[in-house]
């Protein structure tokens, strides 16, 4: 298939998981009973029409995607009325725990046991959003031939590493350590959108050769929107125990999950954030030494700056934004990596 007829293909059975994801939730609305909301019977109609456009129109993504969004913004409207109308009976029902109920039975193959992963952010997953388009970069990227042996996931801090603006300079100290190294960074992303591209675009499927190394850096952004770092820290340990580790093409890897690094932000906040950082990481390194079966090492690669200085301490290894390092940063970050490879 032609470039443009791949990019095509990918965003259809995109937009055909996520159609069969909102036609999950709606379906789960319904309880015992049709909704009794016309509304939301509508929408469940509306959502079937769209799997079966799906099946029939293979190259015709992008009309679809306008109807998926549109079906999306509809159920989002429709599900406030909904609880409210359930309250009385068993108790508001909340989309994230559909999610979550959903992400269980897929990650457990279907036994029911309760996940850790949230929902992502929706504007971030549907046609358009950040997490999708640069997912898809990536997974017409992981055509070429030559394969990848490292695979580096996570957000911003992942995504700046291999631009000559930021850490270009000094991956190519990765691909010394460890082989031809693939960053699949997403900026602004959190753990649940993480999970949606190893979930819903495949990610791993698109890597042809087993893996040698799975690094992971994810988090930042969940702790600096306030999300609960013990919370945050059982769900990024969930992406790597059940959709890294259980995934063949990372049988045989060395599996690390990297610090989330700090941040130079003034005032209470930049205290809740460093707060946060230290217990995120105290709950990830007990999640993932309790575990069952495989080893999973956890590296604080920034750790210990020269001169005895705390690493949050030293602007010169942090943009002035004081969140993204700095190419003196990924220099450190590239050395303390290569430590761990």
């Amino acid at each position: 298939a032609s470039p443009s007829r791949r990019a095509m293909l990918l965003e259809a059975a995109a937009a055909a998981t996520a159609v069969a994801a909102l036609a999950g939730t709606a379906l789960a609305l319904r309880g015992p009973g049709p909704p009794q909301d016309p509304d939301l019977q509508g929408l469940c109609r509306a959502l079937e029409a769209l799997a079966a456009l799906d099946a029939e129109r293979g190259g015709a993504g992008r009309l679809r995607s306008r109807g998926l969004a549109a079906a999306q913004g509809a159920l989002e409207a429709l599900l406030t009325a909904e609880q409210g109308r359930k309250a009385g009976e068993a108790g508001p029902l909340e989309r994230k725990d559909l999610v979550r109920q959903e992400g269980a039975a897929r990650s457990n193959g279907g036994s029911g046991e309760e996940g850790f992963i949230g929902e992502p952010v929706p504007s971030r997953v549907v046609p358009g959003g950040r997490t999708y388009e640069t997912g898809l970069e990536h997974l017409a990227m992981l055509h070429e031939l030559r394969p990848y042996k490292v695979l580096l996931l996570g957000d911003s801090h992942v995504e700046r590493f291999p631009k000559r603006a930021h850490g270009g300079a000094h991956f190519g100290r990765l691909e010394e350590a460890g082989g031809r190294t693939f960053a699949a960074g997403v900026g602004g992303d959190g753990v649940a959108e993480l999970a949606w591209r190893l979930q819903q675009q495949q990610l791993l499927d698109s890597f042809p050769t087993p893996l040698v190394a799975v690094l992971v850096l994810i988090g930042s952004n969940d702790l600096l929107r306030g999300a609960d770092p013990e919370d945050t820290a059982l769900a990024a340990a969930d992406i790597v125990l059940r959709h890294v580790a259980a995934h063949p093409v990372a049988a045989g890897a060395s599996l690390l999950v990297l610090a989330v690094p700090p941040a130079r932000i003034p005032g209470s906040a930049g205290g809740r954030f460093a707060a946060d950082r230290r217990r995120y990481h105290e709950c990830l390194c007990a999640r993932l030494s309790s575990a069952d079966g495989r080893s999973v090492g956890f590296l604080d690669p920034l750790e210990g700056a020269p001169g005895g200085l705390a690493v949050e301490e030293d602007a010169s290894l942090f943009m002035r934004d004081g969140v993204h390092l700095s190419p003196a940063g990924y220099e450190r970050l590239a050395a303390g990596i290569c430590s761990g490879l």
